[in-house]
C-alpha cells in the first residue's frame, strides 16, 4: 500500500477504497471512484465530486509489485477484510 501511495498520490480513504475491479493490468490503471468514509459503521462512499472520480496511470514495476502482492495474499483471503 505504502509504495502505491507514494506512486499515485491517492488519499488514504481512496487507497482503502480500492477493489481488484478497479484495476487494469493491461494497460497499468487505477480506476478510482469510492473512498472508504468513517461513518457510524463505517463503509464505502462515492467521492465528493465527479472531478473526484478519475483513472490514475501507473508505472509498470508498481503494477508489477502490486500483482504479486495479490497473488501470494490470495490463499490467505479467509483471513482478510479488505481485497488488498
Amino acid at each position: 500500500m505504502l509504495i502505491l501511495a507514494l506512486s499515485t498520490g491517492l488519499r488514504y480513504g481512496e487507497l482503502v477504497g480500492l477493489c481488484f475491479n478497479d484495476l487494469d493490468f493491461k494497460n497499468n490503471l487505477i480506476n478510482v471512484h469510492r473512498h472508504w468514509k468513517y461513518k457510524e459503521g463505517g463503509g464505502f462512499d462515492s467521492l465528493k465530486t465527479e472531478k473526484s472520480e478519475r483513472t490514475i496511470s501507473i508505472d509498470k514495476l508498481t503494477m508489477m509489485i502490486l500483482k504479486k502482492h495479490l497473488t501470494l495474499t490470495s490463499t490467505l483471503q479467509h483471513l482478510r477484510m479488505h481485497t488488498f
